[in-house]
């Protein structure tokens, strides 16, 4: 057995590299760059196989539903911050919509340091928790839940 850690949208990106391979005819169905087993993260990832897919291979339904596969495991996005800011951002109803014009933490709470908000998240291209955490700012700013959103919100 061979397994390869990969974040989730490197995933998506090498089966349908592969896929498309298999359709143009430079690898064979039985090719063993094809992994016999695949994993993402959440169901963005999962949505972003399934349409991609589909659009290679129309009706093929290679990529099975969650509800065929259910999922085994979560992992829920988490804020990390040192125990001095933690406060004051925890008091925040709209952590995306207070980070829009605070410059210091001072400026979300008057009781928290005067230090420089360094905002960063991993990269939404290959991170399902990047990925999570872009959806969920769009989804703060349109004031919508994620399933809402529209490409207009966008």
């Amino acid at each position: 057995m061979k397994c390869e850690s990969k974040g989730s949208g490197d995933v998506v990106t090498e089966i349908v590299s592969l896929s498309k391979k298999l359709k143009s005819g430079a690898i064979q169905p039985d090719s063993p760059e094809f992994p016999t087993l695949i994993s993402v993260d959440g169901e963005i990832y999962h949505s972003q196989l399934l349409y991609k897919i589909n659009q290679l291979y129309p009706g093929q339904n290679y990529i099975p539903q969650i509800t065929d596969a259910p999922l085994l495991a979560n992992s829920p996005m988490v804020f990390m911050a040192s125990k001095e800011v933690a406060p004051g951002l925890q008091k925040q109803s709209n952590i995306y919509q207070a980070l829009i014009n605070a410059q210091t933490h001072r400026d979300l709470d008057s009781s928290s340091p005067q230090l420089p908000i360094h905002y960063v998240h991993t990269a939404p291209t290959r991170s399902n928790s990047g990925l999570q955490t872009l959806v969920a700012q769009f989804a703060s700013f349109a004031n919508k839940r994620p399933e809402q959103l529209t490409v207009a919100d966008l």
